[in-house]
């Protein structure tokens, strides 16, 4: 049954024993009785008083629960019981439905020598272009801040998707003495020479996402979003969106603060390396996740700063303070961390004593 299988995400092959059927509209009825019943998947362990000592294999009862099925009345067979001394009938139910046994043989009933049409579900669209529309502009930020962001808003036009994922990359655009891009007469930016940067996954969205924020994101940089659907079956190939132009800030603002982090010390070092866990930022009021890094090259017994850039995905370190990075829009400053020296230890602090990290010293700057 095609509605089934759209129900159920698509088929679920089994196989059925009828040695003893010699009828083929018998077979076609065994057949069907099972895949009725399969469908049917709820099961439970219950425990009665005596006057239900009676109850035994094979019998059926209905059972109408708030707590385990929202007020609905559901038919279970008893597969086995347990009569106790007490008198207390502890049951295993399997779900149960007289639809299952039901038969017509004008709608059911193959024909002999009929040849069964193979039912599989649709496959996922890709979306439609006037179904999602990306924008650039700003959004708040802490402090009253404002700071640039990519915004998409638009709804999934169909079914059969379980997910929506959303991608964007910064693009190459035309750009004027001040660095502002030349747009055409739509307000998108005119495309530059040279290939669009790596697609990078904002986090994936329900199918009844209507509105999603990118942030942070470079300050009057020029990006591209794409929109795809996820299915059981895979996923459908990009809607690719724009370009268009993020912030357009008219004062330019620092690196952007993280004020929350998941776990709480995601950095680690050793005499040459600075080595990021993936982690969960709270930033703007927006949770993000940042993947594993490491950076090496590394002088021993020195304090950096440790950063995650924007426009390119990548972290990267500078020799504390960095003050010409924390003032870079297309920086999120994660926290100050020290190498180890040769031998191992962390060097002492320099300042008041800082809270400490992973294995070398760590502290957290307000910038606001």
């Amino acid at each position: 049954r095609l509605a089934d299988l759209i129900e159920d995400g698509g088929p679920r092959e089994d196989s059925l024993s009828l040695v003893a059927v010699t009828s083929g509209t018998q077979a076609q009825r065994c057949g069907e009785i099972k895949r009725r019943m399969a469908r049917l998947e709820r099961s439970a362990t219950l425990t009665l008083g005596p006057r239900f000592a009676h109850l035994e294999e094979g019998d059926w009862i209905a059972w109408t629960s708030d707590r385990h099925f929202a007020g609905e009345r559901v038919v279970f067979r008893i597969g086995s019981y347990n009569l106790a001394q007490s008198w207390r009938n502890t049951l295993t139910l399997d779900e149960i439905a007289a639809e299952c046994f039901g038969w017509d043989r004008f709608i059911d009933e193959l024909t002999p020598g009929a040849v069964a049409e193979q039912q599989t579900p649709p496959t996922l669209s890709t979306p439609d272009a006037g179904d999602w529309a990306l924008t650039g502009g700003i959004v708040a930020g802490p402090t009253g801040s404002s700071v640039p962001a990519l915004i998409i808003e638009g709804s999934l036009n169909g079914d059969y998707a379980a997910s929506i994922l959303i991608e964007y990359r910064i693009v190459s655009v035309l750009r004027n003495e001040d660095g502002m891009p030349i747009l055409k007469q739509d307000d998108s930016p005119i495309r530059g020479e040279g290939d669009a940067g790596t697609w990078v996954a904002a986090p994936t969205f329900a199918p009844d996402t209507e509105y999603a924020v990118i942030s942070p994101v470079v300050d009057k940089g020029a990006y591209e979003a794409a929109v795809s659907y996820r299915g059981e079956r895979g996923t459908t190939d990009r809607l690719i969106l724009g370009p268009v132009v993020a912030g357009s800030l008219a004062v330019a603002r620092g690196a952007l603060q993280i004020t929350g982090l998941d776990p709480e010390f995601p950095v680690s070092s050793d005499a040459s390396h600075i080595y990021v866990v993936a982690f969960t930022a709270t930033i703007d009021a927006m949770t993000m996740q940042f993947p594993a890094g490491t950076i090496g090259g590394l002088a021993a017994s020195t304090r950096y700063s440790v950063f995650r850039r924007i426009s390119t995905a990548t972290y990267e370190v500078a020799p504390y303070p960095a003050l010409a990075q924390k003032a870079s829009s297309d920086l999120v400053f994660i926290e100050n961390h020290s190498t180890l020296d040769t031998l191992g230890a962390a060097p002492p602090p320099t300042t008041a004593p800082p809270g400490y990290g992973g294995t070398g010293p760590r502290e957290l700057v307000n910038l606001s």
